[in-house]
């Protein structure tokens, strides 16, 4: 049976998890900040992509069931 990526970095991540020593570190308020700033940019950035994600999603429908759009491609042959 094949294992698949997920599969394997879930395991991965919960053997680290719950095979971990506490770590007595000093974390200071500086770090906490940088902390918070990378996750309001992932958050940022995952949202901004989306967005752009929806628009072009969004347009693409609206090309391919624009009533009348058969009509537009192909003139009539008597000139109309």
């Amino acid at each position: 049976m094949k294992n698949s990526p997920l599969l394997t970095v879930v395991l991965g991540l919960s053997v680290m998890l719950f095979a971990s020593n506490p770590v007595y570190a000093y974390l200071d308020p500086g770090t906490g900040s940088m902390i918070v700033q990378a996750i309001i940019g992932m958050v940022v950035a995952v949202s901004v992509s989306l967005g752009i994600f929806r628009k072009r999603v969004k347009t693409f429908l609206k090309r391919l069931f624009k009533p009348g759009s058969e009509h537009n491609n192909n003139p009539s042959p008597h000139g109309d």
